[in-house]
């Protein structure tokens, strides 16, 4: 009787290595590790790609490598509703701009670590916010030092409401000097946080329209609003 013996196993095929990164990817990596002037030294190299109707994702992503031309469309954008939260919280036009300024600066500097890109205007308005509360502090610390008495709120004060209640009426005039489609894709996209794609569904257009009427609507709003910066 014959005995048959089994055949050897074929040795197991060895494991795929795994795919390298993109040298795109390794690329941006290594840029957003950089010392923040050195990424602006090394940009500065090139000449910029970001555009006025660029999405906030796509300029925070060139802001974040050292482009600076991408950051200062991003602060044409914001700088404004920047100014109206610290001016509200401080109740001080000069408070209210070195605030600003203080929070773009911070804002340039920490951009690389910025890790959701499509959420950088939420995240500029959370650096005003946390400025303006530290200025709020240091005043009630400078007020218990020099024993002062508590002073009634500027923002209770007749002024100040008349004030905010002209800057929303410049704002309600500015927004209705704008064409209709151009006031709706901006009302969706900054008062109501809308995707640019759910604004197209909504209104029935295309994506590209809705990023041109938004891009052309903040430029006509800067200007129109250019007096309460």
């Amino acid at each position: 009787m014959l005995t048959l013996e089994a055949a050897p196993a074929a040795p197991a095929a060895p494991a795929a290595p795994a795919a390298p990164a993109a040298p795109a990817v390794l690329a941006v990596s290594a840029v957003r590790e950089l010392p923040n002037r050195t990424r602006t030294k090394a940009m500065a190299q090139f000449r910029s790609v970001a555009a006025p109707d660029d999405s906030d994702e796509f300029l925070a992503g060139l802001a974040s490598l050292g482009d600076a031309r991408a950051f200062d469309l991003l602060v044409q954008r914001y700088r404004t509703l920047m100014y109206v939260c610290a001016r509200r919280r401080l109740g001080s036009d000069a408070e209210a701009e070195d605030v600003v300024q203080e929070s773009l600066a911070q804002a340039w500097t920490k951009m690389s670590t910025l890790k959701d890109l499509a959420a950088v205007r939420s995240w500029m308005l959370r650096i005003v916010t946390s400025r303006s509360v530290d200025v709020l502090r240091r005043r009630r610390e400078h007020d218990r030092v020099d024993e002062w008495e508590p002073a009634a709120s500027e923002n209770e004060s007749p002024t100040t409401n008349a004030q905010l209640a002209l800057l929303s009426a410049a704002l309600h005039v500015a927004l209705s000097n704008l064409p209709e489609q151009q006031r709706r894709c901006w009302v969706s996209r900054e008062l109501t946080s809308m995707s640019y794609q759910d604004i197209a569904d909504q209104l029935e257009i295309p994506v590209s329209t809705v990023r041109g009427a938004i891009a052309r609507a903040r430029k006509a709003l800067a200007v129109a609003m250019a007096d309460w910066r």
